[in-house]
């Protein structure tokens, strides 16, 4: 039996960031990269057209929050697996992120096999957690 490939859509307000992690899911084979959004709205206005397995969004964006956006997303799609990505490492944002419904949390600091692990995580339904916030495993 064949693998799925795991569809990425990737929302953060930095270009280079979302070519950078299409750059990524081009060297891991079960992985693609599905489209992306720069902000919380755009992500709402085209809601109904997104089509992934995995969203990565980010923490920090003008406007709405990644947090706000997550809660939205959780009301009207609630099966999507979210991993939240941030500059932010620490348990305050983690915890946030993963009480409100994120399945993975990562630093942008983060090696890219550190990415590709945490896509295949939350894509089958495990909690994921960056190597750079250790405490959260205690």
């Amino acid at each position: 039996m064949e693998n799925k490939v795991i569809g990425v859509y990737v929302v953060d307000d930095h270009p280079i960031l979302r070519e950078g992690v299409k750059t990524i899911l081009s060297k891991i084979d079960d992985a693609e990269f599905v489209g992306e959004a720069s902000s919380g709205q755009e992500v709402l206005d085209k809601l109904s057209e997104i089509d992934c397995d995995v969203m990565l969004l980010d923490i920090s964006m003008p406007g709405m929050t990644g947090i706000e956006l997550l809660d939205h997303l959780k009301g009207k799609k609630p099966e999507m697996a979210i991993l939240m990505l941030s500059f932010h490492s620490g348990k305050y944002f983690a915890d946030l992120c993963l009480k409100s419904g994120a399945l993975g949390y990562l630093s942008k600091a983060s090696a890219p096999s550190e990415l590709d692990a945490a896509i295949h995580a939350v894509a089958q339904g495990n909690i994921f957690v960056g190597s750079d916030n250790p405490w959260w495993w205690k």
